[in-house]
């Protein structure tokens, strides 16, 4: 993959954190904060916007059948896209001309006149750079096989800063599969571009890809959690949608009740969603789980970033300077 490292986002394709400054991350979480109100994610809207009134979002979903699949990054982007007055709609490829044999290139071809932005979810690493050349339109990177999903990122980030005030200066520890787990390696690229510590706990052969690992990096037990008081605790699922058939029944791990003991008070606890066996239900309790208020949060962040995608930034900031 030859994502470009860029000083500033030219705001065109996302396609990888690899794209996005400080600065970049920055503008996207005063943006989100901004139109959060706007979000309905706790209370109705404040009202509706219009910014995106005649614009349209196309989904893209595509790829082995439980590898593309999706609830949060799907629906919140539709409600994000409806939120500023436009409209969304979901590429089907049973019902297209593909099910003749077309090729999807062709029909991405056809689709770049038919929308005027691309949330696009694909199988297999690094096909999104593919797309985007091909499609005039901006593409949005919603997850692509086990590399990146850099919009879980941005939303994660936005987590930080609400609950703990800040993005830089923290001890995060990911706990779960950090191999396969795309949502865990934008989100190292994104706190890597600050002063943070990074820490791993992982099932035998499911540590984090070499090429995340750095000065800022050291694999530890979860008995190290009273020592090193993280800031933050990011679970993962095991990824058994993404990794080969033979690997599925050969990994697990469980969260217990216990591990929270060894949080400090003011920590945060995060998993990008959907959790199975290894986040119980009895984690729900403690006050410092914030996994669902994540979720929440990648609506205001899929505004900020649709709206800046579509050129309407100024609208976004004009919205500071409303009195109510």
């Amino acid at each position: 993959m030859s994502y470009v490292t860029l000083g500033r986002w030219d705001k065109n394709d996302l396609l990888s954190m690899d794209q996005f400054s400080k600065y970049d991350i920055g503008m996207i979480q005063q943006y989100a904060k901004i139109l959060e109100p706007y979000s309905g994610i706790f209370h109705a809207p404040r009202e509706n916007l219009d910014f995106c009134r005649g614009r349209i979002m196309k989904g893209i979903f595509r790829g082995e059948s439980n590898t593309s699949v999706s609830t949060r990054t799907r629906e919140s982007f539709k409600t994000a896209m409806t939120r500023l007055g436009g409209e969304s709609d979901i590429f089907d490829e049973k019902t297209s001309s593909m099910e003749k044999g077309e090729s999807f290139e062709d029909t991405l071809r056809y689709l770049d006149a038919c929308a005027d932005i691309f949330v696009i979810r694909d199988s297999v690493s690094g096909s999104l750079e593919e797309y985007a050349s091909i499609l005039k339109r901006p593409v949005i990177n919603a997850g692509d096989g086990i590399n990146e999903h850099p919009t879980q990122a941005l939303q994660d980030m936005y987590t930080m800063l609400e609950f703990l005030g800040r993005i830089s200066n923290l001890s995060i520890v990911f706990v779960g599969d950090l191999r396969y787990g795309r949502a865990v390696h934008s989100l190292v690229k994104a706190v890597r571009k600050f002063p943070n510590k990074i820490y791993g706990v992982s099932p035998p052969e499911l540590g984090m890809p070499e090429e995340l690992r750095g000065g800022d990096y050291r694999d530890i037990n979860l008995s190290d959690l009273a020592d090193i008081r993280p800031d933050v605790l990011y679970a993962a699922r095991i990824q058994k949608n993404l990794m080969p058939q033979e690997e599925r029944e050969r990994h697990s791990y469980r969260l217990e009740p216990k591990i929270l003991e060894m949080l400090p008070k003011h920590s945060i606890v995060m998993h990008p969603l959907p959790r199975t066996d290894e986040f119980p239900d009895e984690l729900l309790r403690d006050e410092r789980v914030k996994i669902f208020e994540q979720a929440y949060f990648g609506i205001p962040v899929r505004m900020a970033l649709l709206a800046t995608m579509l050129g309407y930034d100024e609208k976004v900031v004009s919205l500071q300077d409303r009195r109510y």
